[in-house]
């Protein structure tokens, strides 16, 4: 986990052990927890795609389908503050199932 203060540390880390291990889910898990920290909407756009691909390695990693539900819903509220329209489909693994 990720704590509060570390984030630019922990992010520069976390890429690169990325470049050493592309597939290493945690790291993909913790880096994009690390980009939401920072709070800036590029790097909210960009912890998404890291969750999105831990849940194409581990498709039952409960953390990340929390994370990724947060970032969605955080970019979400970013877009309709902004006004923004947005025409992307939420990932079927948070798809609400009836």
């Amino acid at each position: 986990m990720i704590k509060a203060g570390i984030g630019l540390p922990a992010i520069a880390l976390l890429r690169e052990a990325l470049q050493i291990k592309p597939d290493f889910a945690e790291a993909h898990n913790n880096l994009g927890y690390a980009l939401v920290r920072v709070m800036r909407r590029e790097n909210r756009k960009e912890a998404i795609q890291h969750f999105e691909q831990v849940l194409s390695l581990k498709p039952d990693y409960p953390e990340a389908h929390n994370n990724l539900g947060l970032a969605l819903i955080a970019e979400c509220m970013m877009q309709s503050q902004s006004g923004e329209r947005s025409h992307r489909a939420l990932p079927a693994s948070i798809a609400v199932q009836t």
